[in-house]
């Protein structure tokens, strides 16, 4: 499933043509006529992102907006408002409200599709940090008020790339006051200071004459130290088919020239609060879960935390009806080394397996050492043919060079038992066993396999 999204407009003809717009690119999408609808739908729904019409009778969507936004347990849900106003000042008023972006009537298919896709990518990487967040909340591990608290604005650090000196200190002085800019003449220059030193939100001219902005905006995305940091395009005016380019390349957002003051620093301070959020959770998340759900030799998560998690994804896969697979894996003959090289060659030899768990699964998957020589994998929103893939992947890499300890240079393998979510009355513990009754089954049949569950 791409994104579940709510339509909210008070035209039936134009909140049809916007669902079947976003149907066609396979979202899941509820309408609303009307703003007090809409609030009770978003209340009751896990949406991805709101569309939300601006004029509107009884309650406009500046308002519904705000309510939102005012709202703890809804702020972090992208809005998007469409709207037939093009005045700076009804922008001004949206971007106070607290919305996200804006689409012009009449909606152009691609930038919708564009931005509701950019927006729920974001949402869903915060999701991941709130879910872990509220499973440290259920361990007790971290103050119940921890996260509910707004970040704040203080000298935002920017890298502004802009090879025209004229135009960089006119945005320079825009955003004097509040944000604490670095100018950058030279692009690559910029992506090394980004790489070193990085911002919390970079602005790029569109209006680079000795790079190609866009390709710099594509760098900035591939490379692993920047690509989480939000891009804001200076873009010249007119210039939609470049500025869709840029939002598929991964641009966060983009002011238009000539620059408005007010809407620069309305944008750049979105992008500035959005990633402080982001950063507070996984700081947060990081620091309580070292407290009490981390095993201190390998820094894996163990199994108090794996058995809380998992309840939470699997609830995840029934509600969004994804796949879900999990894999007990376990080394073989590891007594073996305990018993002839002693347990401080078997702990070399668990930290090394850890490593090599982590360098092969995804972001989304989860690692957990479940006790000695034992671990697991779950691994959501992925095929059967997928996770036989990456097992198979990770059992070669494991196999494939011997582990260096100080006693010696150990050939280790290791077997796989994978169990796919079922679905419907399917628990935690009957998914963990039925991966332990193919582990058992991939021992039996010669060990340093993969074996997958079959009902």
């Amino acid at each position: 499933m791409t994104g579940r999204i709510l339509v909210v407009d008070d035209v039936e003809a134009i909140a049809a043509s916007l669902a079947a717009q976003l149907s066609a690119e396979y979202f899941e999408v509820d309408t609303a006529a009307d703003g007090a609808s809409a609030l009770t739908l978003i209340e009751q729904n896990p949406y991805d992102a709101i569309l939300l019409d601006v004029m509107m009778p009884d309650m406009d969507g500046f308002e519904v907006c705000q309510r939102v936004k005012v709202d703890p347990n809804l702020t972090h849900i992208p809005v998007i408002l469409i709207t037939a106003l093009r005045a700076q000042a009804d922008r001004i008023r949206g971007l106070q409200a607290g919305a996200d972006d804006f689409i012009s009537k009449p909606v152009v298919n691609v930038e919708l599709i564009t931005r509701v896709r950019n927006l729920a990518r974001l949402k869903r990487g915060v999701d991941e940090l709130r879910m872990r967040m509220r499973t440290s909340k259920d361990l007790s591990m971290m103050d119940q008020e921890e996260g509910a608290r707004g970040p704040s604005f203080e000298n935002a650090q920017v890298l502004l790339v802009d090879d025209n000196e004229e135009h960089a200190q006119q945005i320079k002085e825009m955003l004097s006051g509040e944000c604490v800019v670095t100018l950058e003449t030279d692009a690559q220059q910029a992506v090394n200071s980004a790489t070193l030193t990085p911002p919390e939100v970079i602005l790029i001219s569109g209006g680079l004459e000795a790079y190609d902005p866009l390709r710099l905006c594509s760098q900035i995305r591939s490379m692993e130290y920047t690509r989480s940091l939000p891009i804001v395009l200076l873009s010249p005016e007119n210039e939609r088919k470049r500025l869709l380019k840029a939002l598929d390349l991964g641009v966060n957002d983009f002011v238009e020239e000539p620059v408005d003051p007010s809407e620069l620093k309305l944008r750049v301070r979105a992008q500035v609060k959005q990633k402080r959020t982001s950063d507070r959770l996984l700081a947060t998340m990081q620091q309580t879960m070292e407290l009490a759900v981390t095993d201190a030799l390998t820094g894996l998560y163990n199994r108090r935390y794996f058995e809380h998690h998992l309840k939470a994804l699997m609830a995840e896969a029934e509600r969004d009806d994804t796949k879900l697979a999990l894999a007990i894996v376990d080394i073989d003959h590891f007594k073996r080394v305990n018993d002839t090289y002693g347990h401080d060659v078997g702990d070399e030899v668990l930290v090394e397996f850890s490593k090599r768990l982590r360098m092969n699964v995804r972001g989304v998957d989860l690692v957990c050492r479940l006790g000695g020589e034992e671990f697991v994998i779950v691994m959501p929103q992925t095929s059967e043919r997928a996770v036989m893939s990456l097992a198979e992947r990770i059992r070669e890499e494991i196999a494939f060079e011997p582990f260096k300890t100080a006693g010696a240079a150990l050939e280790i393998t290791a077997s796989f038992g994978v169990a796919m979510y079922a679905g419907g009355e399917e628990t935690p513990a009957s998914l963990v066993k039925n991966a332990d009754e193919a582990l058992y089954q991939a021992k039996d049949t010669g060990r340093n396999r993969v074996i997958i569950h079959r009902l």
